[in-house]
């Protein structure tokens, strides 16, 4: 439980500190995102299962995709303080909800439809950090 805890505030002591993606991958952009989903969710297996997977086969390393399972206490834990972050109202409250740079895109209609465009545009401008 103690490396549990312990590993959660490492988390969230690294997602405030600002990555230069620049350095880590020279002249090469990177997208960034996080995904929080819910194992019993139809709609976040969709959009796992069938959306994402060839957007990760066509960027390769250029999409960098970290799931949240909000199923567990230090996920759930995540997707709250993510909601104070980016100040999501409650009427978008759910997953699956994808935070890519500032935006955050909610439900298996929005990521699929909005998600490639913003990839796209991300890696045109140099990448996209955490």
């Amino acid at each position: 439980m103690r490396f549990r805890i312990t590993t959660f505030i490492l988390f969230l002591f690294f997602l405030t500190i600002p990555i230069n993606h620049k350095i880590a991958y020279a002249d090469t952009p990177v997208v960034h995102a996080i995904i929080f989903y819910s194992q019993t969710c139809g709609h976040c297996h969709k959009v796992i299962t069938e959306d994402l997977p060839p957007l990760a086969e066509k960027y390769g390393e250029q999409l960098q995709i970290i799931g949240v399972d909000v199923t567990y206490e230090e996920g759930q834990n995540l997707y709250q303080a993510a909601i104070v972050k980016y100040e999501i109202p409650d009427h978008r409250y759910g997953v699956p909800a994808l935070i890519v740079g500032d935006t955050v895109l909610v439900g298996s209609g929005e990521i699929p439809a909005l998600f490639p465009s913003i990839i796209e545009d991300g890696l045109a401008d140099g990448g996209i950090d955490w």
